[in-house]
């Protein structure tokens, strides 16, 4: 119902009326997409990004998994019966969306959510790195997938080191160089990357100090492991000793029978 004090022209005067009105009739319960796609316009058009962010953070759920994958055992009918639901079960379509978001030029983490509506998480770290990496990296540490996960833990750290004086000829910028990188590989977590991984990244004149800790990690993991290898080989050197020993045993053993003796199945001769 229109004000009490604003005239009949006030609802088009007003800037913010249209977006109050669609507001009122999603939460009366509409779920017409031409209601939310233009909101959606409206909500873009703004320089506060609070709003178009808080909308598509209630309308547009996640992915169930990465954009053409599935559970195991799924095939491209499951997954995009999948889609298909998910995309009719989402009020905003998410395409008109992103292509909006993005014409705007701004408004990037609006962006890396419908990104990560589409399973897209990839495209989503990539987006999140220009304008927050600390938001890509909570993107990262959410990926179940572990080969994934590492793709893009390794992105993290490429981008931690091109965006830091990388190409300077040392000094403060190559120790800086080293400690964002090495941050990275902290921040990831156990089994996920190695130093090894990131020293393609790091600067030529980076000292090894910067980075010792690391280096004995990696140092310790690979003796632990080389241990395990040499206790399964010794096993496998006793295990293969005992079948051995068992063939000889078996090749010297013998069975005397009578000469009127006969197969107890069909009665023959033996």
């Amino acid at each position: 119902p229109a004000r009490p004090d604003r005239g009949p022209g006030s609802l088009v005067d007003d800037p913010g009326a249209s977006m109050r009105y669609m507001e009122a009739v999603i939460r009366d319960g509409c779920r017409s997409r031409a209601v939310f796609n233009y909101l959606v316009s409206l909500y873009a058009g703004l320089s506060d990004e609070a709003p178009l962010f808080r909308f598509l953070s209630e309308h547009v759920p996640p992915a169930s998994g990465p954009a053409g994958d599935g559970p195991a055992g799924d095939g491209v009918a499951d997954v995009l019966l999948r889609r298909a639901a998910e995309e009719d079960a989402c009020p905003v379509d998410r395409q008109f969306a992103l292509r909006t978001v993005l014409r705007t030029g701004r408004h990037f983490r609006s962006a890396v959510r419908l990104y990560m509506g589409f399973g897209m998480r990839r495209h989503a770290v990539e987006l999140a790195l220009k304008v927050d990496p600390s938001l890509a990296r909570g993107l990262a540490r959410e990926c179940d997938d572990p080969a994934e996960a590492r793709r893009l833990w390794l992105m993290i750290a490429r981008n931690a080191a091109s965006n830091c004086g990388g190409s300077a000829a040392g000094g403060d910028d190559g120790r800086d160089v080293v400690a964002r990188v090495v941050a990275v590989l902290k921040d990831c977590g156990p089994g996920v990357m190695s130093i090894e991984d990131v020293l393609p990244f790091l600067p030529d004149f980076a000292q090894i100090d910067q980075f010792k800790d690391e280096i004995c990690d990696a140092l310790a993991s690979y003796s632990s492991k080389i241990e395990g290898y040499l206790r399964e080989m010794t096993e496998c050197d006793r295990t293969c000793d005992a079948l051995r020993d068992e063939l000889g045993r078996l090749s010297a053993v013998g069975t005397r029978i009578r000469p009127d003796a006969r197969c107890a199945y069909t009665g023959a001769e033996v």
